[in-house]
């Protein structure tokens, strides 16, 4: 699978989900911050639209070192040498099914900074696809990861606009969770199998 998406012998960070406040993109970027730094082979691939209610993730690339700006004046033309947006989300086509299963598969770990989900079919998709999860203990999150992956109490909490609570990720927490399975490829395949019982 990471042959076919050119990304072989990299380790692949996965985001899948959409651009927009409760999903907190702006988290996601700040966790793995420290990772990216510390492991250049890492590259992480977004599967998401990117303009969508919560602004550009171009905006948020952006913002990291390393991003550079190959069309100055347009802010589509920022990228980095370890983020990829899969494009795919951004056309009327989309990905099948089977293109999908290649992105998993592709993936070593399926990281999510979301302050509540109310069921969390990304992550499940991850785990039927025996990839690990990162992501905040709070809402169905539990339920759904379970025994694969590697969950981080919150920060805290806001209530958004419809009186609910959305948990605060502890980035720090998070960053440590991400670099543990990065670097420890024996557990991600014990969580990959939990997971996929799970």
């Amino acid at each position: 699978a990471k042959a076919v998406l050119g990304l072989a012998g990299r380790t692949v960070i996965l985001r899948i989900d959409r651009h927009i406040a409760r999903k907190n993109y702006g988290a996601f970027f700040r966790v793995m911050r420290p990772v990216l730094a510390a492991h250049p082979e890492v590259i992480c691939v977004l599967h998401a639209a990117a303009r969508d209610e919560y602004g550009n993730l171009h905006d948020l690339i952006a913002r990291e070192t390393g991003a550079v700006n190959h069309n100055p004046g347009d802010i589509l033309g920022w990228s980095h040498p370890q983020y990829r947006l899969t494009g795919e989300h951004d056309t009327f086509r989309g990905l099948t099914d089977t293109e999908m299963n290649v992105l998993y598969n592709a993936a070593d770990v399926l990281v999510s900074t979301t302050m509540a989900e109310g069921f969390g079919l990304t992550q499940a998709e991850a785990l039927a696809a025996g990839v690990p999860v990162v992501a905040t203990d709070y809402s169905a999150i539990a339920e759904v990861v379970g025994p694969g992956g590697l969950l981080t109490a919150p920060a805290g909490y806001i209530t958004n606009q419809y009186a609910h609570e959305w948990a605060l990720v502890d980035e720090p927490a998070m960053s440590a969770a991400v670099e543990r399975l990065v670097t420890k490829p024996a557990l991600r395949r014990e969580l990959g199998k939990a997971g996929r019982r799970h």
